[in-house]
């Protein structure tokens, strides 16, 4: 039992999630995975490195709302956040002035005091306009651009805040491509990455372009099938190259090599599936026309054998005849 003076700054719970608007249960499944993995009581810098960075597999979640906080502690940290309105995934901002100002995290994941219904929230699980995509993107970059400025205000370990900064940058980053990818249709996605270009700049807006057009790539080529002419793989790829040459052609970027070899691949790939179609064309083919010739030969063999049986005169003479028509022509 907790007294006031043991009582952690933070103590997180577990969840039971429910799937609706489209959402499966396999899904639920995976969420209360992921919420109700961690155990054990986090102190100081622990608290924040074990959401915030890969220093432990999986990590802590950063949700604000599946934790309860001693009020004095709770209180301080919100005096150290910024007063602007927050947009889209404000919690990870939120979460992360909340941890590095606690001094204490204790798990309770086996207690499931939250009832999560997945994609019921503000996102759902719905499609996004590309105007809609391109508000919530520059949220998330706004609200970045926040939490650099309260890891620039810590004068202790400004490495670490560095670090961790650059971490969440690249989680932004990710998260902004997985709704690219999977909220945006298609007929939207090349307008959605021109906002993010001009939002985030073109060298993170290819960096983060890298990961699903590889995924789709290399998926491609496990497969023995010539993909579409409008496959992802080549629509983003067009998308890429308009990005590159913003830059410095791509010298600069990491995975650019290992992109353009995957293209090579995929183009090697996709030859060798066409010559094998067209060689096995070809022999259908050649096996329909022997075929017919081979029905064509039998027709004609039995109105000889009906007119000219073997053995009469009539078949014999027709045989001298033609074997002197051949010794002819080789004598020629």
């Amino acid at each position: 039992m907790l007294t006031r003076a043991s009582s952690p700054d933070i103590i997180r719970f577990g969840l039971d999630a429910f799937p609706e608007s489209g959402a499966d249960d396999g899904t639920a499944r995976a969420v209360e995975a992921v919420f109700n993995n961690a155990q054990g009581m986090r102190t100081s810098k622990e608290i924040i490195e074990t959401a915030f960075s890969d220093i432990i597999s999986p990590r802590d979640v950063w949700s604000v709302t599946v934790c309860t906080y001693r009020g004095d502690s709770i209180r301080e940290s919100f005096s150290k956040m910024t007063s602007k309105r927050l947009g889209y995934m404000e919690d990870t901002y939120e979460f992360f002035v909340i941890a590095n100002e606690s001094q204490t995290l204790q798990n309770y994941a086996d207690f499931h005091a939250l009832k999560y219904r997945i994609g019921a929230g503000r996102s759902g699980r719905r499609l996004y306009s590309a105007e809609e995509f391109s508000k919530r993107q520059r949220e998330v970059h706004e609200m970045y651009l926040l939490l650099c400025e309260y890891c620039n205000s810590q004068r202790d370990d400004t490495d670490f805040y560095s670090r961790t900064s650059l971490w969440m940058k690249r989680q932004y980053l990710l998260m902004l491509v997985t709704d690219w990818v999977t909220r945006l249709p298609a007929a939207d996605q090349d307008k959605g990455y021109t906002a993010i270009v001009e939002t985030w700049g073109a060298a993170d807006a290819a960096i983060m372009l890298f990961d699903p057009l590889i995924a789709r790539g290399e998926s491609l080529l496990s497969k023995n099938s010539i993909p579409p002419g409008n496959d992802e793989f080549y629509r983003w790829g067009q998308i890429l190259a308009k990005i590159v040459p913003m830059v410095d052609d791509g010298r600069n970027l990491p995975r650019y090599d290992q992109y353009r070899q995957l293209e090579q691949a995929l183009e090697h790939h996709v030859a060798e599936i066409q010559l094998k179609e067209q060689q096995a064309l070809q022999a259908e083919q050649e096996r329909i026309e022997a075929q017919a010739r081979f029905k064509k030969g039998t027709l004609m063999r039995r109105v000889i054998d009906k007119v000219m049986p073997a053995g009469s005169l009539n078949r014999d003479l027709v045989s001298v005849i033609r074997s002197h028509a051949q010794r002819a022509k080789r004598e020629r």
